[in-house]
């Protein structure tokens, strides 16, 4: 018979996921839709100004938030549905803009409209806060 193995397993180093309740979920969808709510209200009041990391924000903060009190990991199924989420609430923050002609500010690359910048900066907030809430921080 051979002994149990004394070293730690990946197993052992991160918990299993677990789920989040429907309250943790709203704080979530609560706080992108105030950073969704913050990016409008400051773009309507200076159209010519380019918030460039305000849609990134937007589309993390909901996953990001289902670990922010909760589990180390979060459960798949919960991570997709903050960041779907999230990414929603951005989308619709972006189309406000977009009708208010209220994204007229310069990209990081002074060429083309704003929306070229927003959307993949959308796409990458809501992967990241995806990342974070499954995976949590390396070394954590």
């Amino acid at each position: 018979m051979s002994e149990p193995s004394l070293a730690p397993s990946e197993s052992d180093a991160l918990p299993n996921p677990e789920r989040v309740d429907r309250r943790t979920h709203l704080l979530g969808a609560g706080l992108s839709a105030l950073v969704a709510v913050a990016w409008v209200g400051l773009a309507a009041r200076s159209p010519t100004a380019t918030f460039h990391f305000a849609p990134l924000i937007a589309a993390a903060a909901w996953p990001a938030a289902l670990r922010g009190t909760g589990p180390l990991r979060v459960a798949r199924s919960d991570a997709a549905q903050g960041a779907v989420g999230a990414a929603a609430i951005s989308f619709v923050a972006m189309a406000v803009l977009l009708v208010f002609d209220r994204m007229r500010g310069p990209t990081f690359w002074d060429a083309g409209p704003a929306v070229v910048e927003v959307v993949p900066m959308i796409l990458v907030g809501a992967a990241g806060g995806y990342r974070y809430a499954r995976c949590g921080v390396p070394g954590v």
